[in-house]
């Protein structure tokens, strides 16, 4: 019982972002994820990371500064990392803490062919005709995951909570060229 607190500020994420908690009563693993998230620092630090994806617009399996810019982040905060797994350069898995539960959480950074779009801009407006870019928004999906996982570990030291959190990086999602072999190599 010991770990429900983590699955339940896991599983409330997504609707506490729709529902007013200041109204709902919200034990205190759940506000603290809440608050760190809603941090203006935070919000504009992970948007940093996002936008330098965005830029990137990597190809799958060719996702390089893509990657790495998501390996330094978990890694400064504590993940251990392991790196070009299941024959994939660009492919990850970050690991926080030991003993179950175990948490999993999906990363996808790569980009589509001939997508290039200038950033903030709402018409068709190509950087560079012909080139990659994010139409799926995983520059942010992926950056989003990443805090995610951040804002958990946190909340698991704070609150002496204990668990695992895998972080799969997993390159080349938009032709679902990885996940086969990362399961395979697992």
């Amino acid at each position: 019982m010991r770990y429900l607190p983590l699955i339940l500020i896991f599983l409330n994420l997504s609707v506490a972002g729709a529902q007013n908690t200041n109204s709902v009563e919200v034990n205190p693993e759940k506000r603290y994820v809440l608050d760190w998230l809603n941090q203006s620092a935070t919000g504009e630090n992970f948007g940093k990371i996002a936008d330098a994806i965005w830029s990137f617009a990597e190809l799958g399996l060719m996702e390089y500064r893509s990657s790495q810019l998501l390996i330094e982040t978990l890694e400064k905060e504590g993940f251990v990392v392991e790196k070009g797994l299941a024959g994939m350069p660009t492919c990850f898995v970050g690991s926080y803490g030991s003993g179950k539960p175990v948490i999993g959480i999906l990363v996808e950074f790569d980009a589509l062919p001939g997508l290039s779009q200038k950033g903030r801009v709402p018409e068709q407006a190509p950087v560079i005709d012909g080139a990659p870019g994010h139409g799926c928004g995983h520059n942010t999906m992926g950056t989003a995951s990443i805090a995610a996982a951040i804002v958990v570990k946190r909340a698991m030291e704070k609150y002496k909570i204990n668990g695992t959190i895998k972080v799969f990086g997993s390159p080349a999602e938009e032709s679902l060229i990885s996940r086969p072999y990362m399961v395979r190599a697992d």
